[in-house]
């Protein structure tokens, strides 16, 4: 380590094998003394906890297929009725009399809907003659017995095919259309064992329809993302930030703009870091450096990944990403000498102009502030992806974004 507190990249490289080296080069130094401290790697946060010491014991480095299975249940945009429904499936949870069968002897285990199977829950949902009929008369008009299937797994891998569904169906409409066909069957056979009473299949056929109708319009009410750039309020500056990454590390680049959202200035910079995460954070840096530079009173920062812009602006001491601690320090003390300043989350589809200007630098090795004016024109838009350098190289990693609030501070 140099005497400012940087990497001696030449002894780095001279004393250790590339992937040592790339890891070392990727350790963000402090800007002041620091007593060394243990760290915890199975947390983001750097902090122990028995979940992750089990997980590494386990060998567990990735989320397992269950894990992604429960997350895209949880995460689906359907009601959480049929979620829960959708849950029961996934756990074969239905106490029917097949599954009763398996721990107490019972004198009948047929459906008790059409009687010509032993019940299960994919019976009373696909194979069941009342089923079919729902199915057949549903809008979609499907034909059950054609589709050779005999369990909720083999049901779902079926139609996750486009293939195998009807033409402009998503597997999101049939999976809502197979757990209201579910919830009613089961409904409809609790009645029948439990109070005798049976609903007229008709009723049953129009009740169903109505909810598969209800359903799929809360699924698909879903409120259109507003996605645009908007300048900063007046006598404030926006800096826009973003990275482009390759064998050599990250380019970082960010775009200032007033509150006309004219362009002030443009500038990027190399970092010998590979990890998407610090890139992103220290591009936010690099703005922060050049706002306090230019002597701004005023500013905002937006990034387009979800995790820079919550850990940097929260106050220090909080539990962060443990790559991003340092990186919260440097970005505080700059801001520290604003008047009024903010970081929030922007949509990366409203962040391409800083994303392209990342990957124009990558691609032209021009590093340094830049006029708008030496820059190809296509690459200064924020709505639209710079195509030439996919042409040339398609080697990049960028930020994520969902729409996220403002934190502003000001003093």
């Amino acid at each position: 380590m140099r005497d400012d507190r940087t990497w001696n990249v030449e002894m780095v490289h001279e004393w250790f094998n590339w992937s040592d080296a790339k890891a070392i080069l990727n350790i963000q130094l402090p800007v002041d003394d620091t007593r060394d401290a243990w760290m915890w790697m199975g947390e983001p946060s750097g902090l122990f906890s028995t979940k992750s010491a089990c997980r590494s014991v386990k060998g567990i480095t990735h989320t397992t297929p269950a894990d992604a299975k429960w997350k895209f249940l949880w995460t689906s945009k359907i009601h959480p009725r049929l979620k829960l429904i959708w849950w029961q499936l996934e756990r074969d949870a239905f106490p029917t009399r097949g599954k009763i069968a398996q721990f107490m002897e019972l004198n009948d285990v047929c459906c008790p809907i059409c009687g010509e199977d032993v019940e299960t829950i994919f019976h009373l949902l696909w194979k069941c003659n009342l089923a079919k009929a729902i199915w057949f008369n549903s809008p979609m008009g499907l034909r059950a017995e054609l589709v050779d299937v005999n369990c909720w797994e083999h049901w779902k891998n079926w139609f996750k095919v486009d293939f195998n569904r009807p033409q402009n169906l998503t597997f999101q409409e049939i999976l809502i259309t197979a757990l209201c066909v579910a919830e009613t069957l089961w409904s409809e056979r609790n009645s029948i064992v439990h109070s005798q009473s049976r609903c007229p299949p008709q009723k049953v056929l129009l009740n169903v329809n109505n909810k598969i109708r209800d359903h799929l319009k809360v699924a698909c009410n879903e409120v259109t993302e507003f996605c645009e750039w908007r300048p900063p309020p007046d006598s404030w500056l926006c800096c826009n930030c973003d990275i482009s990454v390759d064998e050599e590390g990250v380019v970082l680049a960010t775009v200032v703009r007033d509150d006309k959202g004219n362009i002030v200035t443009i500038k990027t910079e190399r970092s010998l870091s590979t990890d998407p995460l610090i890139g992103e954070g220290l591009a936010v840096c690099m703005a922060a450096d050049l706002m306090h530079k230019m002597r701004v009173k005023n500013v905002i920062f937006q990034s387009d990944n979800m995790e820079v812009a919550t850990d940097l602006s929260m106050e220090s001491g909080k539990d962060i990403h443990f790559k991003l601690t340092d990186i919260r320090k440097r970005f505080h003390q700059l801001c520290s000498q604003f008047t009024g300043w903010g970081i929030g989350h922007v949509n990366r589809r409203c962040n391409y102009m800083a994303q392209n200007v990342a990957a124009w630098a990558r691609e032209t090795r021009r590093i340094g502030l830049t006029k708008p004016t030496d820059m190809d024109p296509t690459v200064l838009t924020d709505y639209i992806e710079w195509r030439c350098y996919l042409r040339w190289s398609g080697f990049a990693f960028f930020g994520n974004g969902l729409n996220s609030g403002m934190v502003n501070h000001s003093r």
